[in-house]
């Protein structure tokens, strides 16, 4: 049964799995989605590019340019009663505090706390045209010591929010799995 009014976020890292989540939830849910990647183009040009993800400075214009978007889109969302599953790195603990709906959010993150995982997790699971493919190990581990050294700080805001998060290094299937829980279980709770 899909319950009107349900706004679910997805916020983390890259490569740990926001996009697959949320495509489970749509079709769970019956709802519409957003990458949040998608808004980064307005302000950034391609997020599959990988000047996005060297250039730290570029990346952080971009995303303080698009949160106001991307919070006034969780408020149209809200007003309307629609179904709608964000997910992105958009997403932060902060921009669901800061939501005057805050109540009725429900929102997960996902981190990564170990570079050598991360990058089996990437050659397990990327397939062209995902950016990863074109870069050597040793070219993305620069890439993932950022991404680990920017979940450890996420991780710190959830536990200081009191939101989830899940780390995909003590095992991805697992973590998705504990999140779709949070998800579904919170989120009809939230719409009721």
């Amino acid at each position: 049964m899909v319950v009107n009014g349900r706004i679910l976020l997805i916020g983390g890292q890259p490569r740990t799995g926001k996009s697959e989540l949320a495509k489970k939830l749509c079709s769970q849910f019956g709802c519409k989605g957003l990458e949040t990647d998608h808004m980064r183009v307005l302000f950034n040009g391609d997020p599959q590019s990988p000047i996005s993800y060297v250039s730290g400075a570029k990346i952080s214009k971009a995303k303080k340019a698009a949160v106001p978007y991307l919070s006034a889109l969780i408020l149209g969302l809200d007003e309307v009663g629609a179904n709608f599953v964000i997910e992105g790195e958009l997403v932060t603990p902060q921009l669901v505090t800061a939501s005057p709906i805050r109540d009725r959010l429900v929102a997960v993150f996902f981190g990564q706390s170990d570079i050598e995982v991360a990058l089996a997790n990437i050659r397990r699971f990327s397939q062209p045209p995902d950016w990863t493919t074109r870069f050597s190990d040793d070219e993305l581990r620069p890439i993932l010591e950022d991404f680990v050294r920017r979940s450890r700080k996420l991780e710190a805001r959830c536990a200081e929010f009191g939101y989830p998060y899940y780390s995909v290094t003590d095992g991805f299937e697992a973590a998705q799995a504990a999140a779709l829980q949070v998800m579904t279980v919170t989120g009809a709770k939230v719409a009721a």
